[in-house]
């Protein structure tokens, strides 16, 4: 099976800047450029509709607070109109660690050596996706939801954005470097423009 992992990091400037995606298969590994015009992937799922399950806990805000913007990411890429895709919510959990179980999760981490603010792992098996995980750095980075808040606080984004960029990610998408786009490679901390899907995505 391969798996790859998307870093969404902060730079010293206070700008996000995704890393390149890697992709490994039995020890080597190929990098992939993004696409400098329109989107591109790496695999797709063999269902159009998928289930996600959150464990809301963090440092930032409630766990009902932390949910609802999920749920909004999610909702991104169910847009019918937007997009054949669809994400389904399949509820809280308590899992804190991560791992090809044929589950898809998202949780928010303290780990100490995180230098991005999310991080997806996808698994997939000859295009075919079959699992992805998003991390949430909840270390160093302060979380907010709706539409206010983050641009006082200055270093952290809105769990909307983040979420719907990593969800991109977690359903095949690579980065664009189409600014405005919601797989944009770069967006500015306290962004609420990754939450609406662009013609690009």
């Amino acid at each position: 099976s391969r798996s790859v992992r998307w870093d969404l990091e902060f730079s010293p400037m206070n700008r996000f800047r995704a890393l390149t995606a890697a992709l490994s298969l039995v020890g080597i590994v190929t990098f992939f450029a993004t696409s400098s015009q329109a989107y591109s992937t790496f695999g797709k799922w063999a269902s159009t509709s998928v289930p996600f399950y959150l464990n809301p806990q963090n440092s930032s805000v409630s766990a009902d607070d932390a949910e609802k913007p999920f749920r909004t990411a999610l909702d991104v890429w169910s847009d019918a109109t937007r997009s054949p895709f669809s994400y389904s919510y399949g509820g809280r959990i308590d899992d804190t660690s991560l791992g090809y179980d044929g589950r898809n999760v998202a949780v928010f981490r303290t780990d100490a050596d995180a230098s991005e603010i999310a991080r997806t792992y996808v698994w997939s098996l000859n295009g075919t996706i079959i699992d992805a995980d998003i991390v949430f750095s909840d270390v160093r980075r302060t979380f907010f939801t709706g539409t206010s808040g983050c641009e006082e606080a200055g270093e952290g984004g809105y769990i909307e954005d983040i979420g719907a960029h990593e969800l991109g990610h977690a359903l095949g998408l690579l980065d664009s470097r189409v600014i405005g786009a919601t797989m944009a490679a770069d967006a500015p901390p306290c962004s609420q423009s990754q939450r609406t899907l662009d013609a690009d995505d």
